[in-house]
């Protein structure tokens, strides 16, 4: 668990604008982020899927549970993390994930899967295009000082 907890934190720390990443503490802002991602990994109702080699070697895992929002009434799958090591990346372990997402999401009659995808990962953002996702909102944000 920790394993996934670490590589959870550095994926969401890379996502954040390089911008906003520079205004804050890394100490603190990791503190706070371990106390955010950990409770949805540990949460019976999520589940938690790793991939290894055949060498027994990590090579990925992803996040998947079930939620709604005022957007959608109905529940949907949500994936809330993936996270594929860089020498198994373009090798199809990311689409493994993200069936194992689907098929999770249809063991509970859920009619569709969704995600956040940081607009600064163009690489990420295909291989979900290339996978049937498509987009649904666009999230927008302005820097404001006071």
């Amino acid at each position: 668990m920790r394993h996934i907890l670490e590589r959870s934190v550095e994926t969401v720390w890379r996502d954040i604008p390089e911008s906003e990443r520079r205004g804050y503490d890394y100490t603190k802002w990791r503190k706070t982020s371990v106390q955010v991602i950990e409770p949805v990994l540990k949460d019976r109702a999520n589940k938690i899927y790793v991939v290894e080699d055949e060498n027994d070697d990590f090579a990925g895992y992803i996040v998947v549970g079930e939620t709604k929002n005022m957007f959608s009434p109905a529940g949907y799958g949500f994936i809330y993390d993936i996270f594929v090591e860089e020498r198994f990346r373009r090798s199809g372990v990311a689409r493994m994930l993200l069936k194992a997402a689907e098929d999770f999401c249809i063991s509970r009659g859920l009619k569709a899967v969704k995600l956040e995808v940081a607009d600064n990962n163009p690489i990420a953002i295909k291989l979900y295009e290339r996978t049937g996702f498509t987009p649904e909102r666009h999230f927008l944000s302005k820097r404001i000082e006071g």
